[in-house]
């Protein structure tokens, strides 16, 4: 049986990838945090992932390198899109 701890990192892990691969997948168009976790929670069936756990994991990917984060001004809104860094474009999971 799974520890608590090992099942959220299992959980947090396969968001990562999942966050990673739809980020990939948009060959290099930015997405909002409001996309990535529509996409999330469709990929994870039975959890159900915050949003701000979302933006924790994606800050973190952001620190790493592995994304790019690029604010704008929407709608006099602002807003953040992040997107695969270029040189993780060939990174396969």
């Amino acid at each position: 049986m799974m520890s608590l701890s090992t099942s959220i990192t299992k959980i947090f892990d396969d968001c990562q990838i999942i966050a990673f691969k739809y980020l990939r997948d948009q060959k290099g168009e930015p997405r909002t945090i409001l996309e990535i976790w529509q996409h999330i929670n469709k990929e994870i069936k039975g959890i159900n992932v915050s949003r701000v756990q979302i933006l924790e994991l994606l800050n973190y990917m952001t620190n790493t390198s592995a994304l790019r984060k690029t604010e704008v001004i929407k709608d006099g809104n602002r807003c953040t899109l992040y997107s695969v860094n270029r040189s993780f474009n060939t990174v396969t999971c």
